[in-house]
């Protein structure tokens, strides 16, 4: 990271993404402007760090822009329905419109690979044309275009993320497994013709301040994020199964109707050599680190609620 003390803002910093880029930030110990829905728990856990400063996320005309040196924007609805996705947009305008105008140096959009058909059969380059095939690509892509119209002339740029993964996004394939796998609950996979860019939230925070520190006057307008592997649902079936006993888990058994369902075929693989070779960064955790991680997350859990 650069020696460069640098004020940033984040937007969404109470999500998964958004409190990893905080929680770095503030061991770095940069000045971190948090907007947020829940500034009280965040303060409560931040408690005692001067270089933090609270604000609720629709107080943005009361932050200084003119002092921050790029504002990170992680805030958008993940599975909503319409009414949430056009408030979300609505959101991300009124902010974007007031970091414009209050003067903000240079701002990093969070957006998602699923900008890209999810039935492409080659790794997804940044030039490839957006191919919006669910209402969440829709509002993503909404906001890297809101991003290029709000900040015309300001430095700017959007990242589009594989798929995250992390012990608390529990909606994931990947985690859903290892739940079934701790309950000691047999497998069965229906349909093995998905296959996932799956990007450590860590990674993708460490990624994301990468970017921050370098100079966004060399920044190109869009970037894909991910770690450039693929892995399909029996692999991460076999992968959590594997490292189930080293976490004190007996494996389940596995069974797949190879072929089942040839139609619903899903690839989000990222061509993200331009990321890599530009900010000098790679990804630091393999699937297996963050399966690993999980197994220990919910065997706390698990032990908590049946008071072991």
């Amino acid at each position: 990271m650069s020696e460069k003390k640098e004020k940033i803002a984040i937007s969404g910093a109470g999500g998964i993404l958004g409190g990893q880029i905080l929680a770095m930030a503030a061991d770095i110990g940069w000045d971190i402007i948090v907007l947020t829905s829940t500034p009280e728990s965040l303060r409560k856990k931040y408690e005692g760090k001067n270089n933090i400063h609270f604000f609720e996320r629709n107080c943005f005309d009361d932050v200084s822009w003119e002092l921050v040196d790029v504002l990170v924007n992680c805030a958008f609805p993940i599975n909503a329905d319409g009414i949430e996705l056009a408030d979300g947009l609505g959101y991300v305008e009124r902010l974007f419109l007031s970091a414009s105008k209050g003067g903000v140096k240079a701002v990093i959009n969070i957006s998602s690979q699923s900008v890209y058909s999810q039935k492409r059969l080659e790794a997804a380059v940044e030039e490839d044309i957006p191919n919006l095939e669910s209402c969440y690509a829709v509002g993503k892509y909404a906001t890297e275009l809101l991003t290029d119209a709000v900040f015309c002339g300001i430095p700017h740029t959007s990242l589009r993320l594989g798929n995250l993964v992390h012990e608390n996004i529990n909606y994931r394939i990947l985690n859903r497994f290892i739940r079934q796998i701790v309950e000691g609950k047999d497998i069965h996979i229906w349909n093995n013709n998905q296959y996932f860019d799956c990007l450590d939230v860590c990674d993708a925070a460490n990624a994301i301040l990468k970017v921050a520190t370098n100079d966004p006057y060399k920044w190109k307008s869009v970037y894909n994020l991910g770690t450039g592997k693929l892995y399909g649902i029996l692999d991460f079936a076999r992968i959590a199964n594997e490292i189930a006993p080293t976490r004190g888990i007996t494996p389940v058994k596995i069974t797949c109707e190879q072929g089942a369902e040839e139609g619903n075929w899903r690839n989000t693989a990222l061509d993200c050599q331009c990321i890599c070779q530009q900010f000098d960064w790679k990804p630091e955790y393999s699937l297996e680190d963050t399966v690993m991680r999980i197994f220990d997350s919910m065997i706390a859990i698990a032990s908590v609620c049946g008071g072991g």
